[in-house]
């Protein structure tokens, strides 16, 4: 769900989560969010490669420093795929 919708939770404070989002104004996929959690999301925008760094490192890929942008492209480029 991360990598499909861009975005990373960060924080959970009270019934307010805070997620990691390169495109504030993403609704279906703050709404998805919203709606799998049951709580309110509230966006953090952050880059692009420190979302998928994030994404990466959260997942089980040591090291992402180590990790060539072609490799992180070819990630998701697989994960589009997998969509269609």
């Amino acid at each position: 769900m991360a990598a499909k919708h861009r975005v990373l939770p960060l924080r959970l404070e009270a019934n307010v989560l805070k997620v990691a989002v390169t495109d504030p104004l993403n609704f279906q996929a703050l709404d998805h969010v919203a709606l799998q959690t049951s709580k309110q999301v509230q966006p953090v925008v952050v880059t692009d490669t420190a979302l998928q760094r994030a994404i990466l490192r959260v997942f089980g890929i040591p090291d992402v420093g180590s990790v060539s942008e072609e490799i992180l492209t070819r990630i998701y480029d697989v994960d589009q795929v997998e969509e269609n």
